[in-house]
C-alpha cells in the first residue's frame, strides 16, 4: 500500500489519483487505436473522444451521487431521519450514469453516425475495463474497498481496516485484466452486453466478501449487488433488442442519405449468439495496416 509516492524528494501525488490517471490513458489509447484500426475517419474520432469525456463526467458525478444516496438511506435506516451524506464514489453507479450520458451525448453529437452507436459503445466499454482496472489497483494503494477481517496470510492491513483483511481490490483488478484480454481477443461484437454481465456477476459475488461501508441494503443486496442487478437486466435488453435498433438505425440513415455508405464495423461476422466468439488478433491487423500505410508514405 501507498497511498502517496514520492518522486525524488521534490514533490508527491496520490498513489490512487496516479492510477487513475494510467486507466484514462490506457482508455483514450485503446479507443484511438480500435478507431483507427477500424478505419474510422480523425473527424469521427475526435466526435467519440468528446462522447467519452461526457462520459467520464457523467460516471463521475453518477458515482458520487449513488454513494452518497447510499449512505444517506444507511443513517435514516439507523436513526429514521433523513440526513444527505456526502460520502465518496462507486463504480457500480457510476456505470448507470456512463451509459446514460453516452446514448444522450452520442446521438446529439454523432446524429449523422447514430447506426453505428453499438460499435462505439463497445470500444468504450472495453476502454473503461482497463481504466476500472487500474483504478482497483489504486483502491489497494489508498487503502479503501477493501475486505473483510481475516487471519490468512493474504490478509493486508489498512490504515481504517482494524486489522488484516481480504485485499479484494487486487482480485477485482485481476478479474478486469483478464476480462479486458479475454473482450480484446475473443469477443467479437457485442461486447458491452457480454461485460455487463460478466461484471456484474462478479460483483455480486466479491460484495460478499467487502468489508467497507457499503451504505444502506436495498432489498437484502448491498447497494452494489442491487446496481448489478439492474446492469445485468439492461443487458437482456441489449440481448433483446440492440440488433434491432441498430437496423432501424441503419435503415433511416439510408432513406436520409442515400448516395452514402453505411457505416457497419461487424459486417463480416455472421449473426447469431456463437459467431459473437472466437480468437481475434488485433495486433497482427495493426502490424499489417502499419506496414501499409509505410508502404504508402515510401511509394508517395
Amino acid at each position: 500500500m501507498c497511498s502517496e509516492i514520492d518522486v525524488f524528494g521534490l514533490f508527491s501525488i496520490s498513489g490512487y489519483g496516479l492510477m487513475i490517471a494510467i486507466g484514462v490513458v490506457c482508455l483514450a489509447t485503446f479507443i484511438t487505436w480500435q478507431c483507427r484500426l477500424n478505419k474510422v475517419s480523425e473527424k469521427l474520432l475526435d466526435k467519440v473522444i468528446f462522447v467519452t469525456a461526457i462520459c467520464g463526467l457523467g460516471l463521475y458525478l453518477s458515482a458520487s451521487f449513488f454513494d452518497n444516496l447510499w449512505h444517506s438511506i444507511a443513517y435514516y435506516q439507523e436513526t429514521g431521519t433523513w440526513k444527505w451524506i456526502q460520502y465518496g464514489i462507486t463504480f457500480s453507479g457510476g456505470v448507470v450514469g456512463g451509459l446514460v450520458c453516452f446514448f444522450i451525448a452520442y446521438f446529439i453529437i454523432c446524429r449523422k453516425e447514430a447506426h453505428a452507436f453499438n460499435f462505439f459503445l463497445n470500444v468504450i466499454m472495453q476502454g473503461v475495463i482497463i481504466t476500472h482496472a487500474w483504478g482497483r489497483v489504486g483502491c489497494f494503494l489508498g487503502g479503501c474497498c477493501y475486505g473483510k477481517p481475516t487471519d490468512s496470510w493474504i490478509g493486508v492491513t489498512f490504515p481504517d481496516s482494524g486489522g488484516p483483511v481480504v485485499p479484494v481490490m487486487l482480485f477485482e483488478a485481476a478479474f478486469l485484466f483478464i476480462l479486458f484480454i479475454v473482450m480484446v481477443l475473443f469477443v467479437k461484437r457485442h461486447h458491452t452486453r457480454y461485460y455487463l454481465i460478466a461484471y456484474n456477476v462478479w460483483r455480486f459475488i466479491i460484495e460478499f466478501f467487502r468489508g467497507d461501508d457499503r451504505g444502506g441494503s436495498i432489498l437484502g443486496m448491498t447497494p452494489s449487488q442491487f446496481l448489478g442487478v439492474v446492469m445485468i437486466i439492461f443487458a437482456v435488453v441489449l440481448i433483446l433488442f440492440e440488433d434491432k435498433w441498430v437496423e432501424k438505425l441503419k435503415v433511416k440513415f439510408m432513406q436520409k442519405y442515400p448516395n452514402e455508405p453505411i457505416l457497419d464495423f461487424y459486417s463480416d461476422i455472421p449473426k447469431g449468439f456463437k459467431y459473437d466468439f472466437g480468437y481475434t488478433n488485433p495486433f497482427k491487423r495493426t502490424k499489417e495496416l502499419f506496414q501499409k500505410n509505410k508502404s504508402n508514405k515510401e511509394e508517395n
